[in-house]
């Protein structure tokens, strides 16, 4: 079933590359402590708390940076003129891009990709709260790959406890991110 397009003009969509920008920041922030937090984690037995706590930063930085690139390629619609569909699936927003715009976007994307240096991270949900954490899958090595993973994060971590895993594609999101903002 096709989504509604959701009304986005002109003063929206600076407000909402405005607002990516304030979520993408936000999560290099959280994320800087995370990271430290989870290198610590790594090599010491931790508490329930302080695994609460890198859960909840993970899962900071997850939601914070899905809502960047759900509003980055929202106004990247706009401004060529397509119709922006109300969802939240980064796939499908950039499968509706031109395919000039989609090539020049996975070109800039391989000419950062070396950027991607962390692991994604893993959360193990259990009745008693998060588990551990481990890394997964090599990066992305497509622009498409990684909004693909992406895309489902944004409900993922807003309702982790709804889940028996979550994945962060964190390093690829914040790339991504940067790719698809150059430029608007």
């Amino acid at each position: 079933m096709p989504t509604k397009p959701v009304p986005f003009d002109d003063a929206k969509a600076i407000a909402a590359a405005k607002n990516a920008r304030g979520f993408h920041e936000a999560a290099r922030v959280v994320d800087e402590s995370f990271q430290s937090m989870a290198r610590v984690a790594g090599r010491e037995s931790q508490s329930a708390g302080v695994m609460e706590q890198i859960v909840g930063q993970a899962s900071a930085v997850a939601i914070l940076d899905a809502l960047a690139l759900e509003l980055t390629l929202k106004v990247r619609l706009h401004r060529a003129g397509k119709p922006v569909p109300a969802t939240h699936d980064h796939r499908k927003l950039f499968e509706k891009l031109t395919d000039t715009e989609k090539h020049d976007l996975e070109r800039r994307y391989a000419e950062r990709r070396h950027l991607i240096s962390r692991t994604n991270v893993v959360v193990t949900q259990s009745a008693s709260g998060p588990g551990g954490m481990t890394s997964v899958q090599p990066p992305a090595s497509r622009l498409e790959e990684a909004l693909s993973r992406s895309g489902s994060e944004l409900v993922t971590w807003r309702y982790m406890f709804e889940h028996p895993v979550a994945i962060a594609y964190t390093s690829e999101m914040m790339v991504a991110y940067d790719v698809l903002q150059e430029g608007l």
